[in-house]
């Protein structure tokens, strides 16, 4: 028996409709009906039908421990209790994402209960594939105890175990000894009758901040059942936990806890925070994984150096949270020691909350840190956040205005470090650097996020099921700056608008679907514009419906660096709505960006030209991409570079042929913003670096950039504005013939770079690295001077993913060659745009 998911019309042979199981949600369908219907059918036997509760201290714990295959996002499963067929405990389809990984997940039941396991695979063929998987169901809280239930992965669409849990069971599971810096964090959830609309995560916080675990809305189908997990956490960091309703109006009679340090959910000595169900639409938590659960500071070696930090609150300091942390390393004046990659630690924390008393007050905290040894540097980040996102904002101290100000030393001795207002801002993060000496000198070598603030307008237009949809921004270090979860929006068919506010930086938009359908109006869309753009660019990025449970794009604002005009002049034809076009910045470490589109069906006034125009970065590398089907083009496209009038040409144009552009259905130009590249070839020598390539069988698919980085005496941490272009390639696309051969590229370093830092990025489009048909595939090699193993800098073999990123230092050597190979090769060419198309 099935109920109508989705389909188009009724019975279409060309389109077969969806219809959802409805025996996968019988006993759902049961208890549910038994709770709140006044007169439920009498075969039900309402009577008997148990709700799952919090565990109790006798219930037993029962770990299922299950050997994936390639295709996790099949599998799930589900424990019953034999006599009433109420689901105690239940993992749905689509949970698991990793192949060929073990799930570990630990439940409580009654002793002496009998019960049933049953494992399902949603495409029929059990644990099957690449990686043969198997299951099995044991007592205790590890996958050591005795088994119970056990089985191969031949089991088809579905199989069922009957099991009766021990009443003599003893649980000897010790707790979890400390190794290799980690603790663990058990997460205990008592749910509610509305499941599917509670989400949880654990986020890593620290300057480069990452996402631990998320569960999001629509995993937990089981109405009443009990969510025990245990996450390792690097010890003595600092992690942040948000659990979430995204009808908001909380988890009806459940409650939230968690556990630091053990997987006993009976040891109150490690409870570290604990909720009712009474969460609304959501609550979080900050603290750091250390045993000693009363300290919020890690302990200090005794030091005779400290700073002091001065906060003047506006009227809520208990949305502000501070942390100090120390790279750990001391960094020596010798360059190679520079190179080596470093970790820090926390030296001072002050979770939200801690100050929530002090309205309109100065706080001064007194930090002590560690000397720098003579002749060494160390490196500090300073991180200050604001709950509610909007900084130290609202009023003024005395007669000092709100903000912070951290000190060397005393403050009367008036030797500033850092001093910010810190307003309309949710994070902050100073970085600075302690060199030593007889007396250590501090040097504010950096920040981040101190850029002016730009408004972008969010639009969607629902369809019939707008609780269904939601979106979030996240930003380059993985942080959620922007968060609308499903279950906000009430209103059908209605086109919303949000206005969000961010800082230039490379960020991330996800719009979701909790059903799985996307936005089913057939001419629903969604995008992003900069707001109070004065140039009347293009939308910054464009989507349409057409997505399942989630679509993500990746997008760059580059704010006041934005000043290089691009003019692009578009003789549309026919069926104007046929044409689009999307434009990405390319040399960015973390991924290509979108910075500019025009969605199919954007323009209507055919047989009619169009001027799009907008600012670039100068120096920035960028591909257009263009999207013409039929007849949405009728004339040659011209683009415009570096001149502020399109009719008065002083810049760079390039021209993309008619016809070409008729008989393509996607084409692309790459082009590099700022006036063709001119070197004297007089009195400057450089540096020659050899690019060697072991081709697979798609030498078209593989891009590479070199980038120079700041001295490298300053800070690894760099924002997409702190690398400058040095070469790029290859002009259009590597030619077939190259298939599974060695190819080499010579690069010539300008005098005046050597001595600095560079990155070399190579892109795959095929996503796969050169991995295919050539013996070992790769490896992608860099040389100084020629190839010889005595001269490598870089090598990597470039398999089984899309980006390769290497830094490397180059300290400069005297060569003969002069400016010679600096034209010899024929792989770049500064200010060049080229046509190429996705079909050769």
């Amino acid at each position: 028996v099935g109920v109508v998911s989705w389909g188009f019309g009724c019975a279409n042979p060309s389109f077969p409709g969806v219809y959802s199981r409805v025996s996968y949600h019988a006993s759902w369908s049961k208890v549910t009906i038994c709770e709140i219907s006044s007169s439920p059918p009498s075969y039900f036997g309402c009577g008997n039908i148990e709700t799952p509760t919090v565990p109790e201290e006798n219930s037993v714990p029962i770990t299922i421990v299950i050997q994936l295959d390639d295709h996790p996002l099949e599998i799930s499963w589900s424990i019953l209790r034999k006599e009433t067929e109420t689901v105690l405990a239940s993992v749905a389809e689509g949970t698991y994402t990793v192949p060929g990984s073990r799930s570990q997940e630990t439940v409580f039941l009654s002793p002496g209960s009998n019960n049933v396991f049953k494992i399902s695979d949603g495409y029929g063929d059990g644990l099957c594939c690449n990686t043969p998987g198997n299951y099995r169901v044991v007592l205790g809280r590890t996958a050591e105890g005795q088994v119970l239930v056990s089985g191969g992965g031949d089991f088809g669409s579905e199989r069922e175990h009957e099991f009766q849990v021990p009443t003599d069971f003893m649980d000897k599971t010790e707790k979890p000894k400390i190794e290799d810096g980690e603790i663990p964090l058990t997460v205990v959830i008592q749910l509610d009758n509305s499941p599917q609309e509670v989400g949880w995560r654990i986020d890593r916080l620290d300057v480069h901040n990452e996402e631990v675990i998320r569960i999001p809305a629509g995993i937990y189908k089981t109405p009443g059942m009990v969510v025990v997990r245990t996450v390792l956490l690097r010890q003595s960091e600092l992690y942040y936990f948000n659990i979430y309703d995204v009808a908001g109006d909380g988890i009806q009679g459940g409650k939230v806890q968690l556990f630091l340090g053990t997987t006993d959910i009976f040891d109150s000595s490690r409870l570290i925070f604990e909720s009712d169900g009474n969460i609304q639409a959501g609550k979080d938590h900050e603290f750091m994984a250390a045993l000693n659960n009363d300290s919020t500071d890690p302990p200090l070696l005794p030091s005779e150096v400290f700073l002091t930090l001065e906060l003047r609150m506006d009227f809520y300091p208990g949305e502000i949270s501070v942390q100090l942390r120390m790279d750990n390393e001391e960094t020596s004046i010798n360059r190679e020691a520079a190179a080596k990659a470093k970790e820090d630690t926390v030296i001072f924390f002050r979770p939200p909350e801690y100050y929530k008393d002090r309205v309109n007050e100065i706080v001064v905290e007194r930090i002590s840190i560690p000397g720098t040894s003579p002749g060494a540097s160390r490196q500090f980040s300073f991180i200050i956040s604001d709950r509610y996102g909007d900084g130290l904002c609202c009023s003024w101290v005395g007669d000092k205005p709100t903000g912070y100000t951290l000190y060397e030393g005393d403050p009367s001795d008036g030797q500033v470090i850092v001093d910010s207002k810190f307003e309309s801002s949710g994070r902050e993060v100073k970085v600075f650097t302690v060199h030593g000496g007889d007396a250590n000198i501090f040097d504010a070598g950096g920040e981040y996020e101190s850029e002016t603030s730009v408004e972008i307008k969010v639009t969607i237009t629902l369809d019939v099921y707008p609780d269904e949809t939601g979106f979030f921004i996240e930003d380059s270090l993985q942080r959620r700056v922007v968060d609308v979860p499903p279950g906000t929006y009430k209103d059908q068919n209605k086109k919303i608008e949000e206005i969000v506010t961010l800082y230039p930086g490379l960020y991330t938009f996800t719009i979701t679907d909790i059903f799985g359908d996307g936005l089913t109006r057939a001419d629903s869309f969604y995008q992003l514009d900069l707001v109070n753009d004065n140039v009347g660019r293009p939308h910054l990025l464009t989507g349409n419906g057409a997505f399942t449970s989630q679509e993500s794009q990746v997008f760059l604002i580059e704010g006041d660096a934005a000043k290089y005009p691009l003019w692009i002049h578009i003789p549309l034809g026919v069926t104007p709505q046929d044409f689009g076009f999307a434009i990405y910045r390319l040399d960015l470490v973390e991924s290509n960006a979108v910075v500019a589109s025009r969605a199919r069906g954007s323009y209507e006034l055919a047989n009619e030209d169009a001027l799009e125009t907008l600012l670039v970065t100068e120096g920035g590398l960028y591909r257009i991409i263009f999207e013409n089907t039929s007849q949405g083009i009728n004339g040659d496209i011209r683009i415009n570079m570096g001149s502020t009038n399109p009719n008065i040409f002083k810049g760079i144009e390039y021209t993309i042929n008619a016809e070409d552009t008729g008989n393509l259905q996607r084409g692309h130009a790459k082009f590099y913003a700022g006036a063709p590249f001119s070197l004297s070839t007089s009195g400057d020598e450089g540096e020659v670096l050899t690019l060697r390539m072991n081709f697979d069988r798609f030498p078209s698919e593989v891009e590479w950039i070199l980038l120079s980085n700041n001295d490298i005496s300053t800070s690894s941490r760099l924002g997409f504005m702190d690398r400058e272009i040095v070469a790029f390639g290859p002009e259009v696309l590597y030619d077939q013939e190259l298939e599974n051969k060695v190819f080499e590229e010579t690069i010539m370093i300008p005098e005046h770079l050597k001595n600095h830092r560079f990155t070399l990025l190579v892109t795959d489009s095929g996503n796969d690295g050169l991995c295919c048909s050539f013996g070992e595939a790769g490896p992608v090699e860099l040389f100084q001077g020629a190839a010889e193993e005595s001269n490598l800098l870089v090598s990597d073999p470039f398999e089984g993913k899309d980006r390769l990123v290497e830094e490397f230092y180059l300290f400069g050597r005297s060569t003969d060659s002069g400016w010679s190979l600096f034209y010899a090769s024929h792989f770049w060419v500064y200010g060049l745009i080229l046509l190429s198309s996705m079909n050769l």
